[in-house]
């Protein structure tokens, strides 16, 4: 994976927390920030996936149907 330069602002005491737990962890605060974003994101993938469960209007394939057209 390629890593990029990002400048963002945050709350000063969420800095200060983000410190605290990177010292405590044995993590650089990068490392902490990095995987609490992998982390969320993996969450919000579920949370699209529920929204897109239930809104009626997108049709669900069956795994079957899915497999069959994989050749699997």
């Amino acid at each position: 994976m390629s890593r990029a330069r990002a400048i963002f602002t945050l709350d000063s005491e969420l800095i200060q927390e983000l410190g605290e737990l990177s010292a405590e962890l044995d993590m650089t605060r990068s490392g902490l920030v990095e995987q609490s974003l992998l982390f969320y994101f993996d969450y919000l993938d579920v949370k699209l996936a529920e929204k897109r469960l239930a809104d009626d209007g997108d049709e669900v394939v069956p795994g079957e149907k899915v497999f069959e057209e994989l050749g699997l």
